[in-house]
C-alpha cells in the first residue's frame, strides 16, 4: 500500500514539474495562438547563453527567451512563444563557464536593435548573431553571423531536437515545424 501511495505521489510531482514547465515565465506553449520564436547566439569564447529579453512595441507582453539546444559548432538555439505583436531584443545575459556571468542591455529604440513582427500561430526565426566583447569594458558586439548556418538548417535541427519532447508532444508545434520546413524547401 505505501509503495502504491509513493508512485502515486510521484507521478503527481513530475506531472506537476511538467505542467509548471509548460507555463514556464508564464508563457504556455500548448496555445495554438502563440507564436514560436527562435534566435541563434554564438561566442567565439565559448559562453553559454541563459535568457534574452524582449521588450513588447506594439501588442502582445514583454517575454524572456530562454536556451533550449547548444549545438557543436557553438551555436545556442534560443526559443519561446510570443504573442502577436511587434518586439524588441533589449538585454542579454550569459554565463562564462562557471567564470562569472555578463548582463547586456541594448539601448531601447536603438535602429540597429533586433525587431520583429510576429502574427498569431507562426513559427518565427530572427536569425543568428554573434555575441562578442567591445572594444571598452562593459561594451560588446551584436552581429549577424552565418556561423550557425540558415533559417532552414536551424528549424529542421530544432524540429529533430525538440519536438519529440514531452513539453511539445500533443500540442500544434510538431505540425507547425513540419509546415514551415515545407515551405522554406519549395522557397529554394
Amino acid at each position: 500500500m505505501l509503495l502504491r501511495m509513493s508512485a502515486v505521489l510521484m507521478a503527481c510531482y513530475v506531472l506537476s514539474g511538467c505542467a509548471s514547465f509548460v507555463k514556464a515565465f508564464g508563457h504556455d506553449v500548448t496555445d495554438p495562438e502563440k507564436n514560436l520564436v527562435m534566435m541563434q547566439l554564438y561566442a567565439a569564447n565559448g559562453a553559454s547563453f541563459d535568457s534574452a529579453g524582449f521588450r513588447a512595441l506594439a501588442g502582445g507582453e514583454d517575454h524572456s527567451m530562454l536556451k533550449s539546444y547548444p549545438q557543436d559548432n557553438g551555436c545556442m538555439t534560443m526559443m519561446s512563444v510570443f504573442d502577436a505583436g511587434q518586439y524588441e531584443l533589449v538585454s542579454l545575459y550569459y554565463n562564462r563557464m562557471n567564470r562569472g556571468g555578463n548582463f547586456y542591455k541594448f539601448t531601447p529604440g536603438d535602429p540597429e536593435n533586433v525587431t520583429f513582427q510576429v502574427d498569431s500561430g507562426k513559427v518565427v526565426y530572427i536569425g543568428a548573431y554573434e555575441v562578442g566583447a567591445g572594444d571598452k569594458s562593459g561594451t560588446f558586439s551584436f552581429t549577424p553571423t552565418d556561423h550557425c548556418g540558415d533559417e532552414e538548417k536551424a528549424i529542421t535541427e530544432y524540429d529533430a531536437y525538440a519536438m519529440e519532447h514531452p513539453l511539445f508532444r500533443n500540442t500544434v508545434w510538431p505540425e507547425r515545424f513540419e509546415e514551415k520546413v515545407k515551405s522554406l524547401q519549395s522557397g529554394r
